[in-house]
């Protein structure tokens, strides 16, 4: 495999720059926990729905990603019900994140912290898990 020195450079011209930045998930740990509701797969496609919002935080570093519990993610179906009436939820989870705020700050980011968030999803019945709400809970 044939290894160029003009992709690095450039990527590293695009970062230094600030475009396209997005967050960086690419050595975050996750914690399946364990469920009586959810298998294991599910919660994992849980994940790929929290990641993916992740990726929009840009110049965020995520960490870890962690199954909270039962109790706690059922327990936020009827938010979830009030915050998005049309969307007919049937299954709320919640994951636990750690992750560094951008160098920089910027917005409502404080420069270089380490944050401790949780984010809620909520999906249909048959459906895909869909951020609803994120932040400390």
């Amino acid at each position: 495999m044939r290894r160029l020195i003009l992709i690095p450079l450039l990527l590293g011209a695009l970062l230094l720059s600030g475009c396209g930045r997005g967050a960086d998930v690419s050595r975050y740990t996750v914690d399946y926990g364990e469920s009586a509701v959810y298998t294991e797969e599910e919660r994992a496609r849980a994940v790929t729905a929290v990641v993916e919002r992740f990726r929009e935080w840009d110049g965020c570093v995520l960490h870890t990603v962690s199954y909270t519990d039962d109790a706690l993610s059922t327990g936020y179906l009827d938010n979830c019900r009030e915050r998005q009436p049309e969307a007919d939820f049937t299954a709320s989870i919640v994951f636990d994140l750690t992750f560094r705020s951008p160098k920089e700050g910027g917005g409502s980011w404080e420069p270089d912290c380490a944050y401790e968030w949780s984010m809620i999803l909520a999906k249909s019945d048959g459906g895909e898990w869909t951020p609803v709400d994120w932040g400390v809970i």
